[in-house]
């Protein structure tokens, strides 16, 4: 049985900082509050569709495993019984579900239907290979050099991935960032049937 996103980002947040001191500790918290605007937010808060919740069973190909949901929206185990589109990314509720349905062996496709995922489903306007690597190594699908695989992708015809020029930043080092091509949503969602 997979354990709950939610306590899977904490035990693995616990093992990335064991290793630091507590003002490298600060520093990164800090650095997440700010990279996702949780100054607004209470960790302690329950958010009204989240208070509510049910519990679903979901066949399992060996057992039968009882899932505690809360409220959310279908992922891609009740997309199959409604008849909703597989091959929408936006379909499914997270990461982990896309990429339990795709069908994906190659480095450059891991890559391009995480840039997909988070273009589509969580509205980057640009995608950086940290945000691309970061969370290909939460499901188990790290790249070793996400650097050479993301050029393979832009040379490809047609380009599948596009690097996004920042006016007025030349000259500054900072990270490179991506857009997904419509050439490279249309071969993501090829993954997907």
């Amino acid at each position: 049985m997979q354990l709950d996103p939610e306590i899977s980002a904490m035990n693995e947040t616990l093992d990335a900082l064991k290793n630091l001191n507590n003002g490298q500790r600060k520093r990164v918290i800090d650095w997440i509050t700010a990279r996702y605007r949780l100054n607004e937010v209470s960790a302690f808060e329950t958010p009204e569709e989240e208070a509510q919740t049910e519990i679903t069973e979901i066949e399992e190909p060996d057992e039968k495993a009882v899932r505690r949901r809360r409220g959310r929206k279908p992922g891609p185990r009740k997309a199959r019984t409604a008849g909703i589109d597989k091959t929408d990314i936006t379909n499914y509720e997270t990461v982990l579900d896309l990429f339990s349905e795709a069908n994906v062996k190659k480095v450059s496709s891991k890559i391009l239907l995480m840039s997909a995922y988070l273009q589509e489903k969580l509205k980057f306007a640009e995608i950086s290979s940290f945000d691309i690597n970061s969370r290909l190594k939460r499901i188990k699908h790290g790249v070793s050099n996400i650097s050479t695989a993301i050029n393979g992708l832009m040379k490809k015809s047609p380009q599948l991935l596009v690097e996004v020029e920042k006016p007025g930043e030349e000259g500054k080092s900072s990270r490179k960032k991506f857009r997904v091509t419509e050439e490279g949503i249309k071969l993501a969602k090829t993954f997907l049937k």
